[in-house]
């Protein structure tokens, strides 16, 4: 079921003209839930550099969790952006996203959960749905293999790890 028709059978209908065919809502109609929007961009990569800093920044963060977001030049995230005012409590980061610049670049988030499990919570997957399109979780004890990347539906994705090309 398309956007707007769950947004009017959320608020209800009240006027004749909410009864009208709506073309917006036809046009996404056809839209599930499981499909992927046609603007979203495709990241496949991620930079050796960024996911070292990812693991240190976490064990420095230990046992509190760690997050941040993840920004993308082309297929391959390349930077890590450090949130202002984030803060890393023991079973969550809270992420003041309204402290981001407007950057279409920057494409989802990474934090760290001090368990060994990179799992996405309910939290996470609600966080994926709405921001960005690519996420990192890296669990206990922070390196190679003990990190996860998931899509905005909290399925999970192939992310090729390459070297800086400086």
């Amino acid at each position: 079921m398309g956007f707007l028709r769950r947004l009017k059978r959320f608020f209800g209908s009240t006027t004749p003209e909410d009864h009208a065919p709506d073309p917006a809502a036809e046009r996404f109609a056809d839209e599930t839930e499981d499909e992927e929007p046609e603007y979203v961009r495709k990241v496949t990569k991620i930079r050796r550099d960024v996911l070292e800093m990812v693991f240190e920044a976490a064990k420095a963060s230990h046992p509190h969790e760690f997050g941040g977001t993840l920004r993308a030049e082309g297929d391959t995230v390349t930077e890590l952006i450090l949130v202002p005012a984030t803060i890393g409590g023991e079973r969550h980061a809270l992420l003041p996203l309204y402290n981001l610049p407007v950057d279409p670049s920057i494409i989802g988030t990474v934090h760290s959960h001090p368990s060994p499990y990179a799992i996405p919570s309910d939290a996470d997957l609600s966080l994926f749905r709405y921001f960005g399109h690519t996420h990192v979780i890296v669990a206990n004890p922070y390196r190679h293999g003990t990190w996860r990347a998931y899509d905005h539906g909290g399925r999970e994705i192939e992310l090729e790890i390459v070297e800086d090309s400086f």
